[in-house]
């Protein structure tokens, strides 16, 4: 028998003062437990994102399969399993490949190999690019799976392929029913109609509508959203689904801070809120774990005036840990002092003691109590002569209102602002950041 083999690339993370790789190993389809799988010979190094290796694919059969990876470092930490698909073919040479030779289609429930509704194609090695017609007309209303494959001239089958679509009740836009009803629910589906009711306007159109799910009746940690919606012909949408992590954070704001562990209402004082219970919007966003952090998942929230603040991140791995940095209009960027798995440990407050930042690079308010520094009015990392120059100019000009030169939130940019600025620009405070 002929010998194929794969060629890979591995991508191992690497990060600062991380232990050297020294073991890889691979398998295919069944895991055979860690250090029992195909070893590959490797030059131990603290990255080997680069190596290629040649994995033996001849004892597979012709078809799909899983190849898996993964590696160990010195101190005999396995690395995650990484899984890719891949399809062995029975000849790798392009000049010899088969014409696809027969196409065909099925919905919801496969009839069988060649049973399915044929469609009609000129022989050729490839065929990406065309178009086919699938007759939905005896299909009813709602949601369904369309499934497609080919056949060579050699009688070898392709993988089938699969998609989800909706047929609606009318393919006239002009009498679409309108949207009546919307509703959302966390968890576990209560069944159609019972779930939280959004007010919606009738339309056929509701794509902008913007929704604010209640989360303060569930619990801290890893939760699944749905949305759905129905129209007056009593026809509900895809139950469309997000995962999310519902955690509670605590900071303060240096400037804000007006003491016993309260801040100033910042947004009513300015005049962007009448809801004394808000101090202002943050900006909180999660770096991977390693260098060079890259940014993950952003995302906004309030904090309210007790510090609090409930936080909504989307598309988050449970299962990894992150770095969480904190960004305010006119205060220094913030860090965890660590990576947090925020799954484990869905609350984290930074107002306990310095530590909990970065470097420790908090400001004591209070006794035992720490706020982020106020006075990065330009938001470059650092409090210097260019922030005062902002704050020179709206002072100048009698500033007041929604202005990121007023440090403390009082509605007015003034020389209680400068006091702030002049403290800690003068202690050369800036951002600290892994």
């Amino acid at each position: 028998m002929k010998k194929y083999l794969l060629a890979l690339i591995v991508l191992v993370h690497s990060y600062s003062q991380a232990q050297n790789i020294t073991q890889l190993e691979y398998f295919f389809n069944t895991d055979p437990g860690f250090g029992n799988a195909t070893q590959a010979s490797i030059t131990p190094a603290a990255n080997i994102a680069n190596m290629n290796i040649n994995a033996d694919v001849t004892a597979l059969p012709q078809g799909i399969h899983q190849l898996y990876i993964r590696s160990k470092d010195a101190n005999g930490n396995w690395s995650v399993t990484n899984r890719s698909f891949f399809y062995k073919t029975g000849n790798t040479t392009s000049g010899s490949l088969p014409d696809i030779t027969q196409l065909e289609y099925f919905f919801n429930t496969d009839p069988g190999f060649g049973n399915a509704t044929q469609a009609s194609i000129t022989p050729g090695t490839n065929i990406a690019n065309l178009n086919i017609n699938a007759d939905v007309n005896a299909l009813p209303q709602g949601i369904h799976q369309l499934y497609i494959r080919s056949k060579d001239a050699n009688g070898n089958w392709s993988v089938t392929n699969r998609s989800f679509f909706y047929k609606t009740g009318n393919s006239n836009p002009a009498s679409n029913a309108n949207i009546v009803k919307l509703e959302y629910f966390f968890d576990a589906d209560p069944g159609f109609g019972n779930g939280i009711d959004v007010p919606v306007t009738p339309g056929q159109n509701i794509a902008n509508l913007n929704i604010l799910p209640d989360i303060s009746t569930i619990g801290l940690g890893a939760h699944l959203l749905s949305v759905r919606s129905k129209d007056e012909n009593g026809s509900w949408s895809i139950t469309n689904s997000v995962g999310f992590l519902r955690d509670s954070l605590k900071m303060f704001l240096q400037g804000f801070y007006t003491g016993s562990g309260n801040l100033t209402p910042a947004l009513l004082n300015q005049g962007e809120s009448m809801d004394a219970t808000i101090a202002d919007s943050i900006t909180l966003r999660l770096h991977a774990q390693y260098y060079p952090y890259p940014v993950v998942i952003t995302t906004k929230a309030i904090l309210n005036t007790d510090g609090t603040l409930s936080v909504f991140f989307t598309d988050i791995d449970p299962t990894q840990n992150y770095w969480l940095s904190i960004q305010h209009r006119n205060h220094i960027e913030t860090w965890s002092s660590s990576p947090i798995n925020f799954n484990s440990n869905p609350s984290y407050d930074f107002t306990s003691s310095a530590s909990q930042a970065y470097g420790s690079n908090q400001a004591e308010v209070e006794s035992g109590i720490f706020a982020m520094y106020a006075g990065d009015i330009n938001q470059d990392g650092v409090i210097d002569g260019l922030d005062y120059n902002n704050w020179e100019t709206d002072n100048n000009n009698f500033g007041a209102g929604y202005l990121a030169t007023d440090l403390n939130g009082d509605g007015i940019v003034d020389g209680l602002d400068f006091l702030l600025w002049e403290t800690n620009n003068n202690a050369f405070i800036g951002a600290l950041i892994p």
